[in-house]
């Protein structure tokens, strides 16, 4: 197992999410291996690895969407100790209520408009009253600016757009924790940017934000730590800009090495 190095952390606050020897497994094949770290109020954290690495994993178990196996969490005011028993289906709402996810694809529904995909879990989920819900979902279109696509159909609008649609269905919720799961690696190269400026924006705003990328650039820019994985464990995290340029590890160095050329 890879050793961790762990660079100058940065001033200490009560973590928003704390998560402590997270381990999971699909049968046989272990993916997280005691992965341990924390997320502060407004920060920034980026976690980078190869394909495999337990990134995707790590975020999914976050909002529970996978159990882990064992380990403890502490996220958004709650606690989570995992094992014998999977925790309770109302626990599991409350914390998807304070933690948002945007993923890889963006799972709109493909017969309702932008402003309904966002309302539907507003209503369904939080059962906020119908011209609440309108209004929180405009907002939320507004800022990722779509205001003017609230009531376009998915197919009308391109693959930046759906996933900014996604972002806002996500905000809308007035999330404590934001996590990204490779959400610009779908999309068309000219459209990227557009999807990683939402995010800086969301970054300036204050939000606490998990995020998964290959885009290096937005790690060093835009992320306060970046936190390299491999083979399910936390190899080496610190200040992002010394984690992207200055690499300790060998593993980190290689995996920046080869997906920077």
């Amino acid at each position: 197992m890879p050793s961790v190095l762990t660079h100058e952390p940065p001033v200490e606050t009560i973590p928003i999410l704390k998560a402590v020897d997270l381990h999971k497994a699909y049968g046989p094949v272990e993916v997280l291996k005691g992965v341990s770290l924390d997320v502060r109020p407004g920060e920034v954290l980026v976690l980078i690895g190869r394909s495999g690495s337990g990134k995707s994993t790590f975020l999914r178990c976050i909002n529970l969407l996978e159990v882990p196996n064992r380990g403890s969490m502490q996220v958004a005011g709650m606690r989570f100790t995992f094992g014998a028993r999977p925790p309770a289906w109302q626990d599991m709402r409350r914390l998807r209520r304070q933690v948002g996810i945007v993923f890889q694809q963006f799972n709109l529904w493909p017969h309702l408009t932008a402003e309904r995909n966002v309302t539907l879990a507003l209503e369904d989920v939080l059962g906020i009253p119908h011209k609440e819900a309108v209004d929180r979902a405009l907002d939320a279109l507004q800022k990722v600016g779509l205001q003017d696509k609230a009531h376009a159909m998915p197919n009308h609008l391109s693959g930046g757009q759906q996933q900014r649609v996604a972002i806002a269905r996500a905000l809308a919720l007035q999330p404590q924790l934001m996590l990204f799961d490779e959400v610009t690696s779908a999309l068309d190269p000219e459209l990227v940017q557009g999807v990683l400026e939402e995010m800086r924006r969301l970054a300036d705003s204050g939000m606490t934000m998990l995020v998964v990328t290959h885009e290096m650039n937005f790690a060093r820019e835009v992320g306060d730590r970046v936190i390299f994985m491999d083979q399910g464990v936390v190899v080496e995290q610190g200040p992002a800009r010394q984690v992207i340029t200055e690499p300790v590890h060998i593993e980190t160095r290689t995996f920046l090495r080869a997906i920077v050329h």
